[in-house]
């Protein structure tokens, strides 16, 4: 059974990354600019890419990402290692390894991680085996999951969090957790703090 879940999930992995989506549209190109600047300039300020998207704010003589951090934040081991591996050069626009590294830690690799959610509820649910493979290699990579996971965005990684601060308040009541994830939710798509209240009353 282990070893299903495990081909299920890699097969996944193959279909969720057969595009990943490296064009320079604002939403995306903002958070790449983030990743950018914290690895090559050690700093939050995207001046020197400023003219690459609509996507920023003019702060005190400096442009920022206008976009919420967290997805840039944990892109930024995975940049600074390829960047690393590259030689460390200094990007003379933004990289297309960005915005693709992007896409696999915030887009990518939460919707394997929702699969495995997904998998755990349907054998719970006593769903057959032939039923949970076909609704994960079939359904999963045609919805929105499937749709947002090659490109640099919040959207899968707020989403996943959200389900987990979820989970904190319906499997075990823990308004830590449910705060923790809800949190880090927000800081991922800034909307989703409006959640906060909702979950917390459910501890």
């Amino acid at each position: 059974m282990r070893s299903i879940r495990w081909g299920v999930l890699g097969f996944l992995a193959l279909l969720l990354s057969w595009h990943v989506d490296t064009w320079h549209t604002p939403n995306p190109t903002s958070r790449a600019l983030l990743t950018i600047a914290l690895v090559e300039d050690r700093a939050y300020s995207i001046d020197r890419f400023r003219d690459w998207t609509e996507d920023k704010a003019f702060v005190r003589g400096h442009y920022y990402s206008d976009k919420a951090p967290l997805a840039s934040w944990i892109t930024a081991p995975l940049y600074a290692t390829v960047h690393a591996l590259q030689g460390n050069p200094r990007s003379p626009y933004p990289s297309y390894w960005a915005l693709g590294s992007g896409a696999v830690a915030s887009g990518i690799l939460p919707a394997l991680f929702f699969a495995a959610i997904l998998w755990g509820a349907l054998r719970v649910g006593r769903a057959s085996l032939p039923l949970s493979v076909l609704y994960l290699v079939c359904a999963l990579p045609c919805s929105l999951l499937g749709i947002y996971s090659g490109t640099f965005f919040g959207h899968v990684l707020s989403g996943l969090l959200l389900v987990l601060a979820w989970r904190a308040v319906v499997d075990a009541p823990s308004a830590v957790h449910a705060g923790l994830h809800t949190g880090l939710a927000a800081l991922a798509e800034f909307p989703l703090l409006l959640f906060a209240p909702f979950l917390l009353l459910g501890c």
